[in-house]
């Protein structure tokens, strides 16, 4: 067992970290894919999710969209199947999502102040109460983040028990969206009212990560295993890809409709043997993946 664990921490090593499938949630009632080559192609069309924004994927790679609009959330399964997985209290407009390791998903309720929790069962029931909550981002604690884009430009810390603090306050004017963290436990807030990304390290210490394109208005974000930093410019109608320094500022893919919200595809669910290394999982054989 110990020559097959260095054998495949071996193979780990070798196997490219960014080959992962980008997810995007558009302006035009669809959900696209962005291949590791930067190629944009559709995914699903959801005529009963006209505004999908916060995407998130579970264990099993069933996908989340959070609708604006009708206070839904959907879940497309791996064979493209949509379906209705929750619906929320009226008025909500869900932006940001997220999921706990227990498999419990959470809706960023944007307009009540709220965050929700929805069991995987689809029972949703009010989890914390947070200011015009809309990115969401767990840290490797159970803890969860959440933007403030209703004036305060805040992110808030919310405990594994629902209880909430004040985790960094942001620029005044940013109107911080999404969030994601990289490996080392830095959190990453897309600033879409200046087109730039802070980064606020595991004590709160606020400092500017990157600068966008003028008009970017950065939303979503997602870190590939490499730590390149992925943003989806809902001004410029196109994905940007962020070197692990923050120096280098690259179109990664384009012609997408007012790009919202972004997740990179999990590693295919094994059939056989697994090995955790760098947040991917490297598989030997019998993988079962996403139906292309």
């Amino acid at each position: 067992m110990r020559f097959l664990s260095i054998f495949l921490m071996s193979l780990c090593a070798t196997m490219p970290a960014s080959a992962a499938v980008l997810y995007v949630s558009s302006g035009n009632a669809s959900i696209v894919q962005v291949s590791s080559a930067g190629v944009v192609s559709p995914f699903v069309t959801l005529p009963d999710t006209p505004s999908p924004h916060g995407l998130v994927f579970d264990g099993s790679g069933n996908l989340y969209a959070a609708d604006f609009n009708t206070d839904e959330i959907t879940r497309i399964a791996p064979d493209g199947t949509v379906s209705l997985f929750a619906t929320l209290p009226a008025n909500s407009q869900p932006f940001g999502l997220a999921i706990d390791r227990n498999g419990n998903l959470y809706a960023a309720d944007s307009n009540s102040d709220h965050i929700s929790q929805i069991t995987p069962g689809g029972t949703v029931s009010r989890f914390a109460t947070v200011h015009a909550p809309v990115g969401l981002a767990f840290d490797s604690n159970g803890n969860l983040y959440a933007t403030d884009s209703g004036g305060r430009s805040q992110i808030s810390e919310i405990t594994p028990g629902g209880v909430v603090s004040i985790f960094a306050n942001l620029p005044a004017t940013g109107m911080p969206r999404g969030l994601a963290f990289d490996s080392n436990g830095n959190l990453y807030a897309a600033e879409s009212n200046l087109d730039e990304i802070s980064k606020v390290t595991p004590d709160g210490v606020v400092s500017v990560f990157a600068v966008l394109p003028t008009g970017s208005s950065p939303h979503g974000l997602a870190f590939d295993g490499s730590g390149n930093l992925y943003v989806a410019d809902y001004g410029t109608d196109e994905i940007s890809m962020v070197s692990p320094d923050g120096l280098t500022v690259s179109s990664f893919g384009t012609v997408i409709s007012n790009p919202n919200f972004i997740a990179f595809e999990p590693v295919p669910e094994p059939a056989s043997v697994a090995l955790l290394c760098g947040g991917l999982v490297c598989y030997i054989a019998g993988e079962r993946g996403r139906k292309k």
